[in-house]
């Protein structure tokens, strides 16, 4: 494990955040050193992290949540990726029956007029219809 350069934590915090304000001040790498940064680190794995380490990690972590914009940029990073067949069941798998968040539930009158009211007049294919044609025969079954 290494040890800062100050015995006094107040004293290494403090030089902590200086050097993240420098860096804050400095221009950002050209396209060409980023290529070559990426070039360097090419094929290069980290090494594992140790279970202690992910101890520490998980603990530090405890308690704290992502800002509504930090929420949005994941949000956004992740659309429009494609899901693995394994990774699609997995999902499927955790909102299966009880695991469902609306299990057992079911919408008031009021809900299920409003769901009515905002479908109305909306136009559906024709390939919408057949596969609601087909689901309502194999639900009579």
């Amino acid at each position: 494990m290494t040890r800062s350069i100050n015995a006094d934590p107040i004293k290494d915090l403090k030089r902590k955040r200086k050097l993240s304000e420098a860096q804050k001040l400095r221009a950002p790498a050209s396209e060409e050193t980023l290529r070559k940064m990426s070039a360097a680190k090419n094929g290069k794995k980290r090494p594992p992290i140790s279970d202690e380490t992910r101890r520490k990690l998980i603990k530090a972590s405890k308690g704290k949540h992502h800002t509504e914009e930090a929420r949005r940029k994941i949000s956004e990073a992740s659309k429009g990726k494609p899901k693995s067949e394994e990774h699609r069941r997995k999902i499927s798998e955790t909102h299966k029956g009880e695991k469902n968040p609306f299990f057992g539930k079911h919408h008031t009158e009021e809900n299920r007029r409003k769901i009515s009211e905002a479908n109305k007049g909306k136009i559906v294919s024709e390939e919408t219809r057949m596969r609601i044609r087909e689901a309502k025969k194999k639900a009579k079954d």
